[in-house]
């Protein structure tokens, strides 16, 4: 929580899911992602992340599936359809169906990012809006 704000320098609308704090700790975030493909009809992504274990790479689901027109890389959630989808039915701590996006076999590249969770963090929101754009 302390180090959020070096986040919110890249990530202005990056807030704390407040019932997911745990110790200090944001376990679920929740942000806005831009669309510059056009394939929401709002021109962004909501997208909340389950953060719960930054040894292992984050799971980001889109809130506002509605807006979508493309699913590129927007699964439904708690399927396991690859060896890294830890993604579950519903998003953590609510009944709200879950699209999960597909961030690939990220795990390689995200375990040699260092070890800080705002250098973690920042390096798969970056990822994530990459597939998104894509």
């Amino acid at each position: 929580m302390s180090r959020l704000g070096e986040l919110r320098v890249d990530y202005p609308s990056l807030g704390v899911v407040r019932e997911h704090l745990s110790h200090g700790h944001a376990r679920m975030l929740v942000v806005s992602l831009p669309d510059s493909r056009g394939r929401t009809t709002g021109g962004e992504y909501r997208v909340v992340i389950d953060a719960n274990d930054l040894d292992r790479v984050p799971i980001s689901y889109i809130l506002n599936i509605e807006d979508v027109r493309q699913f590129r890389c927007i699964v439904r959630g708690g399927h396991k359809a690859h060896a890294y989808d830890h993604s579950l039915a519903t998003i953590p701590g609510t009944d709200k169906e879950a699209w999960w996006i597909c961030h690939g076999d990220f795990s390689a590249v995200y375990s040699l990012l260092e070890d800080d969770p705002v250098a973690r963090m920042g390096g798969f929101l970056n990822h994530i809006i990459s597939l998104l754009n894509w």
